[in-house]
């Protein structure tokens, strides 16, 4: 039986040109932002330290050298402003929701400048508030790397490390408590390697990525998946062809059996000739 195997083809070949336009287009339409500084960091580090943001670049290695773990996980991005000692930190940490509590924290020369939220992502009228409370985040100014957990208690004790949280936001008062507490942990894990320059060219200056296409591996591995799996469904749908059977040659055809030619009749004998009759004495 013939089977078509056109319309299978056909369609894995559609299949693998929609995932490549699908990725190519992706990776065009979405400007490769590593490396540059968010609006939101820049309206925060501007908020607190009172400079143009302009200067602030990140630093992207910070964690290279980190190999005992003493930069906690909270701790996502490292900023130097050129080549002054301000240093921010940007950190999460959970206070009512998980990784709702995101701020910046600013400082030079070891001790704190300002606290301020990048994104708040606490219950809206309560532990949003939180963000424009400046006795809290007041009380954070000055502070510098002890040793220890900074904690939210009523009694407040700024030099003992115990800051007075927000009424009615206990949760988020903490969530902003532990995220400076780990801005502190890695000022002092990497304040031996501040001097290390931002890797960009110009302060203030970001590259136009808008236009870079990246192509992406899982593209590659996608095409490679898709031949492969083209190539065997072709195997499988075109049925092996026999080679046909060899024709026996016909048997030769035996020669009649010569008809026997006809005996000759039997020489009739001729009849006796009468005796003759002796005539009567």
């Amino acid at each position: 039986m013939k089977i078509n195997v056109k319309p299978t083809v056909v369609l894995v070949l559609i299949v693998l040109v929609v995932c490549g336009v699908l990725v190519l287009m992706n990776n065009y339409a979405i400007p490769d932002t590593s490396g540059t500084v968010s609006d939101g960091v820049k309206a925060a580090y501007a908020a607190v330290s009172g400079n143009s943001a302009e200067g602030l670049v990140l630093v992207p290695d910070f964690r290279s050298g980190d190999s005992g773990g003493a930069i906690p996980e909270g701790v996502v991005n490292m900023y130097r402003d050129g080549d002054t000692d301000i240093t921010a930190f940007e950190t999460v940490a959970t206070g009512y929701n998980y990784n709702g509590v995101d701020v910046l924290v600013v400082m030079n020369g070891g001790s704190i400048v300002g606290v301020t939220f990048v994104s708040n992502k606490e219950t809206p009228g309560i532990g949003s508030e939180v963000g424009g409370n400046a006795d809290l985040m007041a009380q954070f100014a000055g502070l510098a790397f002890t040793g220890g957990d900074i904690v939210v208690d009523k009694a407040a004790d700024i030099a003992g490390g115990k800051v007075a949280g927000v009424s009615g936001a206990t949760y988020t008062s903490r969530g902003v408590a532990a995220a400076v507490s780990n801005a502190l942990k890695a000022y002092a894990a990497v304040s031996g390697s501040l001097d290390v320059t931002a890797d960009t060219a110009e302060s203030g200056d970001t590259e136009d990525t808008t236009d870079t296409v990246v192509v992406d591996n899982a593209f590659v591995a996608a095409i490679n998946i898709g031949l492969v799996s083209a190539a065997a469904s072709l195997d499988s749908a075109i049925p092996a062809t026999t080679e046909p059977t060899a024709t026996t040659a016909p048997t030769a055809t035996t020669a009649p059996t010569a008809t026997p030619a006809p005996t000759a009749p039997t020489a009739t004998t001729a009849p006796t000739a009468p005796t003759a009759t002796t005539s009567p004495t």
